[in-house]
């Protein structure tokens, strides 16, 4: 059981916000700011603070990792085999921010933009029956990665183009045209 990170409950853990003024990132006034503008926009405060200017996703994630104690991951240091990819739905990855490291004996890997989401946890942990382990990457990183790992389909090869011009089609009811 040592080996499995735990996050304890979100009533006794310090938010994003509280981190960040504790690190001296920045201080409560922007952080009012943000909490107010997201009260507005519905936005995640990391977001928020990202589009500020007064912090990056990469700096987010430090401070997270730090006050966590769990490990950062960076996208460009990392392969990611195609096994362990598709052990998480593109769903999954991209509703939660989430990627798949490595699957070990023992559990599961996974690079979350936010790990304090306990709902992604739950989550992780009814699709995959696996323990789940976490570190934590930059927003940005997760992004390009899910866009990298879990390409879109092409919906028109997928579903056509449509009926070809020389199908007939029938016509179920017509609009009669009144002058």
């Amino acid at each position: 059981m040592n080996d499995q990170i735990n996050i304890k409950k979100p009533q006794t853990q310090k938010r994003l916000g509280e981190l960040l003024v504790s690190a001296g990132l920045i201080d409560e006034i922007i952080l009012n700011k943000a909490l107010e503008h997201q009260k507005v926009n519905k936005n995640k405060l990391g977001r928020i603070l990202i589009e500020m200017g007064v912090a990056d996703d990469e700096t987010i994630a430090k401070t997270l990792a730090e006050q966590l104690n769990i490990q950062v991951v960076c996208r460009n240091k990392i392969d990611f085999p195609k096994e362990v990819t598709s052990l998480i739905p593109s769903e999954l990855a991209e509703n939660h921010l989430i990627l798949p490291i490595k699957e070990t004996e023992n559990g599961l890997l996974i690079a979350m933009a936010n790990p304090q989401d306990l709902y992604a946890w739950e989550d992780l942990r009814f699709f995959t029956q696996k323990r789940i382990h976490i570190a934590v990457a930059p927003e940005g990183d997760i992004l390009k990665a899910i866009e990298k790992y879990y390409p879109k389909k092409n919906l028109e090869k997928d579903l056509g183009s449509g009926p070809a011009l020389d199908e007939e089609i029938e016509i179920i009811q017509q609009k009669d045209d009144e002058d």
